[in-house]
């Protein structure tokens, strides 16, 4: 005899029905299957391969596609990350991913066409047209990808990524300095008719100082006996607001 919570009933026509939980519908709820025997026992069996299919599916990734997992990760992520990086992946997602990838099944998204799809992103990845993304830019897109995929994994919905995905080489930029004429020409400016933003390159010019920690100073802040013992005369800044 059928269990209590078993959702196996023997219905007024003589067969048996099985019900089983086979998916979720738009609005959240939960969409049931049924599968029919002439006995308690064939129902119960039946139900039992189908489930076990699913269950195989599920880790095979049959079935779902790979913007189906990108929304899960996504919203996974708000609860780990800032809400500025989230936007950004979000931003790579529906850019640059969903519009070649979303629509494959999960089990496609292989390390060849991870690494096809990069190379294509370098070489036209521009939304305009115009030409191929940067490394930096295509390590962003790689990065995402192979985040969504290791929480799929860590979820059951598919295999780890077998093979290595190649993200683009980054080459360091060489930043410009200032020689000693160009630096000397750009004190004499912004100590002619100084203004605050004047003032914040001054600052920065002399102790490396980002803008947000610039602009968090005070006067509190400045040893002017420091300045002048290094022949900075600060003093032509005084005037310009309290902070």
């Amino acid at each position: 005899m059928p269990r209590r919570g078993e959702n196996i009933r023997k219905r007024k026509d003589g067969r048996w029905e099985a019900r089983f939980p086979k998916g979720k519908g738009t609005e959240g709820h939960t969409l049931y299957g049924a599968v029919y025997g002439s006995s308690y026992k064939e129902v119960k069996e039946k139900r039992r391969q189908i489930q076990a299919n699913m269950q195989l599916d599920a880790v095979n990734g049959t079935g779902v596609l790979f913007h189906e997992l990108l929304s899960l990760w996504i919203e996974d992520s708000q609860v780990r990350l800032k809400a500025s990086t989230v936007y950004r992946y979000q931003y790579l997602i529906n850019t640059h991913i969903l519009p070649e990838l979303g629509s494959k099944p999960l089990k496609s998204i292989t390390s060849p066409v991870i690494n096809s799809f990069l190379t294509s992103k370098l070489q036209r990845g521009r939304v305009d047209g115009s030409g191929g993304l940067s490394a930096a830019y295509v390590r962003s897109i790689a990065l995402v990808i192979s985040s969504a995929l290791k929480f799929g994994a860590e979820q059951k919905m598919c295999f780890p990524v077998s093979a290595k995905i190649r993200k683009p080489t980054v080459m360091p930029k060489q930043l410009p300095v200032l020689t000693e004429n160009q630096q000397s020409a750009l004190e004499n400016t912004l100590l002619t008719e100084t203004d605050e933003t004047k003032l914040g390159i001054y600052i920065s010019l002399y102790t490396g100082l980002r803008i947000g920690e610039i602009c968090a100073l005070t006067w509190d802040d400045i040893d002017l006996n420091m300045f002048c013992s290094i022949h900075i005369d600060f003093n032509c800044f005084r005037g310009i607001s309290g902070n």
